[in-house]
């Protein structure tokens, strides 16, 4: 594999950073290798945050800034991380390479030739980057490839049209563990397994409608966070890889089993990745973790009740109905959700006029407060494309309107022209899809919370953020899956055209967010948010819960479960919960209790399922289902004030509400392969 060097000449400390070159080695050049596209010239940025945590970036030379995800402020909590001063006081210059030496007992030693970044944890060895040479930059745009190493890099030209934001890159990491975690979501187990060269674990956020037949499966879900951590008797150590196209992860035991490769590669966008370490404990890990990415705050304590939702055509006075069934029955319950077929005519932020009138909604609204109870609303990003529709109609007014001499309104995703907003196929039928990226759009979306123009809503209303992968089917007759066009165009304020494929994992995360805020917006920052979301990205945990998935009755979904919550845990994602008793099918008496038996424990306790599934109201089991549910819940009840210190300590530490064993046991080493 071709290796790239340092040229120690081009080394310069800043005051809050280190740059340098990369050069590809002058053998390498040619097609002969087999990657006749790697840039011969990469600038290197290296910067050093609180806690020992590294912050890498890579670049082609004189190429301009590609994609980010974390310059959105998805992904990096840039109000709270703090990048360290004085660089020059923490640089040691050697023969060959430069140690920097960090906070925490974490140090780093960059290596001029060939390139390596090595993180030392207490004087550990315990990440190697790019000890494979598997630094991949491709430069097919770019002047810079194939140049001659002994002259100067030429200028590159800046491609013409919306794609412009290169093509992949990769990079190997060799983790000082073989126990490794991470990389949601997945239904599979928990410790991540070996991959091979051909098996890689995918992560593309896609609406997989259900799990596999067979229950395990490394395929992707719902959301992504390409993060991934090695756990070892003496120390911890993590890459959080920060892209939000579609990537590919290759992990292989290395160096005679005691270690474990760990290879990524992107479609495309900028090569960013961030590097931590910490001594003795896992917590401490998570802790840096969540100073990177963000904390989560804490949920209103309603929200930690039990959530009763169905997907069914439902009504005001059947909401009524069941508020009144749920007290007359002894049943418990905090939360009742709306699914998509509240609105009219799928269009979110109005009732159906005929099943939700305006008394009937004032009406139902006063029972559910009187009963001390909330509601959860969805509100998907798929605008139905219908001219009777007000954010259709004043959505395509503001399509491309000046906002000011220098920032540009655009609500709709584009299609690949950039010329126009894609039309496509969703619940709604013929749709168009709200531009996260653009400011106007999370601008507009934000106001569509507030009471004056979701009329008959108020303080009471949560709100979930479904289909956000975004799901976009194939046809009006054909639901599966097409997905959104990676071809597609996103404008920014700024003007900037983006395709889809360079933000897609982060979409779902865009539209949280800016949901977030929206209720922050109408209750004047008066009360916390509920705010729930099926797909996710890095710093997800900052903007409320995450819906694990559309599980089925199985028992192995039980299972997977855990090892799924785990999972997201671990990565950040610590406000999670699983569809209880399965989204899907029909649950045995055995499974209804044992779901019910498991979903106290979850941070995120809901009963939901998909239509045909109706007959899921606990009073309407058996005797001992009956008894079973009932206690169950009750059992969260009792342990309420537990979870709300657990959010807490989540809150001021980043750990996870569900955790694996070796987080309190980190030397027992029969707690590593525990999946539940």
């Amino acid at each position: 594999m071709a290796a790239y060097y340092v040229e120690p000449d081009s080394l310069i400390i800043h005051e809050d950073a280190i740059h340098a070159r990369l050069h590809l080695h002058d053998m390498e050049y040619g097609y002969s290798n087999g990657m006749e596209f790697r840039a011969a010239y990469l600038d290197l940025h290296l910067a050093l945050f609180q806690e020992g945590i590294m912050q890498v970036k890579i670049k082609a030379v004189d190429e301009e800034e590609r994609f980010s995800i974390s310059n959105t402020g998805i992904g990096i909590d840039w109000d709270q991380i703090k990048v360290q001063q004085h660089m020059q006081d923490f640089v040691k210059i050697l023969d060959d390479g430069v140690l920097i030496s960090g906070q925490d007992k974490v140090s780093y030693k960059i290596q001029f030739d060939p390139f390596r970044i090595i993180q030392y944890v207490d004087g550990h060895e315990t990440v190697i980057v790019n000890d494979n040479d598997n630094l991949y930059y491709d430069a097919k745009d770019l002047a810079a490839h194939h140049a001659n190493a002994g002259k100067a890099a030429p200028k590159a030209e800046k491609p013409a049209g919306p794609d412009v934001q290169g093509y992949s890159v990769g990079m190997d990491f060799t983790v000082n563990s073989t126990q490794m975690y991470g990389l949601p979501q997945r239904a599979d187990k928990f410790r991540l397994s070996e991959t091979g060269y051909d098996h890689p674990y995918r992560l593309f956020n896609q609406d997989r409608n259900v799990f596999e037949e067979e229950g395990k499966n490394n395929q992707p879900l719902y959301g992504s966070v390409p993060y991934i951590m090695g756990h070892s008797y003496t120390n911890d150590a993590s890459i959080a890889w920060m892209n939000s196209s579609e990537t590919f992860v290759f992990l292989n035991h290395a160096h005679g089993g005691n270690k474990t490769s760990n290879a990524f590669i992107s479609e495309g966008n900028a090569l960013e990745f961030y590097l931590l370490g910490a001594e003795g404990s896992p917590k401490k890990l998570q802790k840096k973790l969540s100073e990177l990415t963000g904390y989560t705050p804490m949920p209103p304590m309603h929200s930690l009740g039990y959530h009763f939702s169905k997907w069914e055509n439902n009504s005001a006075h059947q909401i009524v109905e069941r508020n009144n069934d749920f007290n007359h029955f002894g049943f418990p319950v905090d939360v009742f959700w709306f699914d998509s077929e509240y609105a009219q005519n799928y269009q979110y932020g109005e009732f159906d006029h005929k099943r939700f009138s305006q008394d009937d909604v004032m009406h139902m609204n006063e029972q559910i407060h009187d009963s001390g109870r909330r509601f959860v609303i969805a509100a998907d990003p798929h605008i139905r494309a219908s001219h009777d529709y007000f954010m259709y109609e004043e959505g395509l007014k503001k399509q491309g309107k000046m906002v000011d001499d220098h920032h540009i309104s655009s609500l709709f995703v584009r299609d690949p022209s950039a010329s126009k907003a894609y039309v496509g196929e969703s619940r709604a039928g013929k749709s168009v899809w709200v531009d996260f990226l653009n400011d106007s759009a999370c601008d507009y979306w934000k106001d569509l919370f507030h009471p004056s123009v979701f009329k008959g809503t108020n303080y009471m209303y949560g709100v979930w953020n479904d289909m956000n992968e975004p799901s976009v089917f194939k046809g009006p007759q054909d639901h599966h899956q097409m997905g959104m066009p990676s071809s597609n165009t996103h404008m920014t304020s700024d003007g900037d055209i983006l395709q889809h494929r360079w933000i897609h994992n982060a979409y779902g995360a865009l539209q949280q967010r800016a949901t977030f805020q929206g209720l922050l917006r109408r209750d004047r920052g008066q009360q916390r948010p509920f705010l729930l979301s099926r797909s996710f990205f890095f710093g997800s945990q900052r903007y409320g819960a995450v819906a694990a998935g559309s599980n089925h009755a199985k028992f192995e979904d039980v299972e997977l479960s855990v090892n799924m919550l785990l999972s997201l845990g671990v990565s950040g994602i610590v406000n999670a919960g699983h569809d209880i008793p399965g989204y899907a099918g029909v649950p045995s008496d055995d499974l209804f209790v044992q779901f019910y038996q498991l979903g106290p424990y979850m941070p995120f306790f809901r009963a939901n399922s998909e239509k045909g599934f109706e007959m899921r109201e606990p009073w309407l089991q058996s005797p001992r289902v009956q008894r079973a549910a009932l206690a169950a819940i009750h059992q969260r009840y009792a342990q309420a004030h537990y979870m709300y210190n657990l959010f807490f300590e989540s809150s001021r530490t980043g750990l996870p509400i569900m955790r694996p064993m070796w987080y309190e046991y980190p030397q027992d080493e029969m707690t590593y392969d525990l999946n539940h």
